[in-house]
């Protein structure tokens, strides 16, 4: 049995600030939250209240979210897929892999409907929808809504 973490801060699904069961932002980077608590907690990484990370420059909220990252500059990975054996050091990383066993893919595009395992993978979707082509080849001005398809382009 899989016991649920308290590093899930650490990957945050999604920072879709558009959530309106998220109305509390964060002035300082943007971030979106349910309630004014969890917001209270996030502003204190942007500050000296933050609990710093020894080995990297990041600031955490709590003292147990640093101990959840401290994960990532050690080899401990506690978090083990009862699919397929991998080991994962956070809890939320092993629950977006377990979707690749489940099939669950509970990001849907509210203008196509097609679904998706990550959030990340929903956002990237919606540019087609948007139009929206940031990415310009410097040699030929050709536009391209994602970073990859530009560089597979200069290839």
């Amino acid at each position: 049995m899989i016991k649920e973490g308290r590093d899930c801060e650490l990957y945050p699904e999604s920072n879709d600030n558009s959530d309106p069961s998220k109305p509390f932002l964060c002035p300082i980077c943007g971030k979106s939250f349910g309630d004014k608590k969890n917001l209270g907690k996030h502003v204190k990484i942007h500050s000296r209240e933050g609990h710093p990370c020894s080995s990297c420059s990041r600031k955490y909220s709590t003292r147990s979210n640093l101990q959840g990252h401290m994960r990532v500059h050690s080899s401990e990975k506690p978090y083990t897929c009862d699919y397929c054996g991998k080991a994962f050091n956070s809890y939320c990383i092993l629950k977006v892999h377990i979707r690749t066993h489940s099939g669950e893919r509970p990001f849907s595009c509210p203008t196509c409907g097609v679904s998706f395992a990550k959030n990340i993978h929903l956002r990237r979707h919606m540019q087609i929808h948007t139009g929206v082509k940031p990415h310009v080849c410097d040699i030929c001005q050709k536009h391209f809504s994602r970073s990859d398809h530009l560089k597979r382009h200069k290839q």
